[in-house]
């Protein structure tokens, strides 16, 4: 991060990324989309991806990871997943979500190209800590 005062931003990824085939989320639906703010500095924890998003075997994760494997998304080629998901940060029109006590969430709703080429409707939530 430059200039200590910079915020970036961690992808749900990292903990509470949903992704759900397209169905609404909860949150702020009014419609005020705005983009993802320094999303050029989005964090996406590559262990939670492989480890979580991707795993087959992680008690909660495994019904993400059926769903992304779809598409082609698995555990060996996770920097696909990442890339992408970096890209929606960028690129898409993100709704701010409830605040909470982890910080500014934002939901951001997508399409993912698996490398089958198969697309995915997902929705990710972004979220930035209070203190960075």
């Amino acid at each position: 991060m430059q200039g200590g005062n910079a915020r970036s931003w961690k992808s749900s990824v990292l903990a509470r990324t949903l992704i759900d085939g397209g169905h609404q989320s909860d949150g702020d639906q009014s419609g005020s989309h705005v983009r993802l703010p320094n999303a050029d500095r989005a964090i996406v924890d590559r262990r939670k991806v492989r480890d979580y998003l991707l795993s087959r075997s992680h008690p909660i994760g495994r019904f993400k990871a059926a769903f992304l494997a779809c598409a082609g998304f698995e555990a060996g080629n996770w920097a696909d997943l990442v890339s992408q998901l970096r890209e929606l940060a960028v690129l898409g029109d993100a709704l701010p979500g409830e605040p909470s006590e982890h910080g500014e969430k934002y939901m951001i709703s997508g399409i993912l190209k698996g490398p089958q080429g198969i697309s995915l409707a997902v929705t990710t939530v972004w979220a930035c800590p209070h203190k960075w």
